[in-house]
């Protein structure tokens, strides 16, 4: 795959489109020191290239009910069209809005919206009858919260800085009317749709979407809006690690250190693998190795092992809950 090498005015463009996405091209000039129109032409080369492959708001689903479930697949006994046709199933379940195919530790990731066991298992059962001989492994947990972490290394920062937006760990249901949840629909299509294309499409005024969107920020719906970047185009891995501790009591302190990371994207705390359980961005695998190798001299004695695999190619990725 061809690869693009970015300066640092385009790397500073898009860290600040992925703390905020929805700033004005004037805002991000000011703030990275460029004129409106200069800003404007290498936003539409990032977009065009494909570096930014979409814009979405980042939205917690907790807060309307749901909670999410994430299963690793091994496959068996698959060939390439077979392989296709179960990734095409995963894609075209509703209730499923992270699916990826991986290298390493897993071969197939999914993480699925539900509001209740039973939904769960009836998809479950559904998804064993039409695939389940050509599952090798199947490991199922429960997600408690997601901490999504800005790209501060786009930047070359050394250590985090900003705090990360927080989904999951709640059990409201704040109610949601037909013009919330199509603000959410347009927001999921692009998140720097402008105030007045999504009052046309949704057939109320401009001012009525405004309210409406603060008011879903508000209640913490709506977290914030970021961007979906080509990691492949930036030469750039993606890589989900999972450790287990000797005692769990050094948790915090072995966590609270990982976080310092700049190449940290996401925390994951859920139920039923790793003690602690964090994502990455790359440049290359080793870098992952010399991190872990890191955390082991400051910790010695304190991993029991590590395991991890390579997010090869996203399939789906959805943010508005079905």
């Amino acid at each position: 795959m061809r690869t693009i090498k970015l300066d640092l005015k385009d790397r500073k463009l898009l860290f600040e489109l992925d703390q905020n996405c929805r700033q004005s091209l004037t805002k991000l000039g000011r703030k990275i020191g460029l004129s409106k129109n200069v800003v404007a032409y290498r936003l539409k080369c990032l977009e065009e290239t494909g570096i930014i492959e979409s814009y979405y708001p980042v939205i917690d689903a907790s807060k309307l009910g749901y909670f999410s479930v994430r299963i690793y697949l091994f496959l068996q006994y698959v060939t390439p069209e077979l392989s296709q046709e179960i990734k095409n199933y995963f894609i075209a379940q509703p209730n499923v809005w992270w699916c990826a195919y991986c290298e390493g530790s897993t071969d197939v990731a999914l993480i699925i919206w539900v509001k209740d066991i039973d939904q769960f298992y009836n998809f479950w059962q559904e998804t064993l009858a039409n695939y389940g001989n050509h599952f090798k492994d199947q490991y199922v947990h429960l997600y408690n919260k997601l901490f999504h972490y800005y790209y501060e290394y786009l930047v070359h920062k050394k250590h985090k800085e900003l705090a990360p937006l927080i989904t999951g760990g709640t059990s409201s249901q704040i109610p949601l009317d037909a013009i919330d949840r199509t603000i959410l629909q347009e927001l999921h299509t692009d998140a720097r749709k402008p105030i007045v294309a999504m009052a046309k499409n949704i057939g109320c005024s401009a001012i009525q979407v405004k309210h409406r969107m603060k008011k879903l920020l508000r209640e913490g719906i709506i977290k914030g809006f970021r961007l979906n970047l080509n990691l492949g185009l930036l030469d750039t891995v993606f890589v989900k690690v999972d450790l287990r501790l000797r005692d769990h009591t050094h948790l915090p302190k072995i966590l609270g250190y990982i976080q310092q990371n700049p190449r940290l994207v996401y925390v994951n705390k859920a139920i039923g693998l790793g003690d602690i359980e964090v994502e990455f961005h790359f440049d290359h695998v080793n870098q992952l190795h010399d991190a872990m190798t890191d955390i082991k001299k400051k910790f010695p004695g304190m991993i029991r092992y590590y395991t991890y695999f390579l997010v090869k190619k996203t399939t789906k990725k959805s943010t508005v809950p079905v």
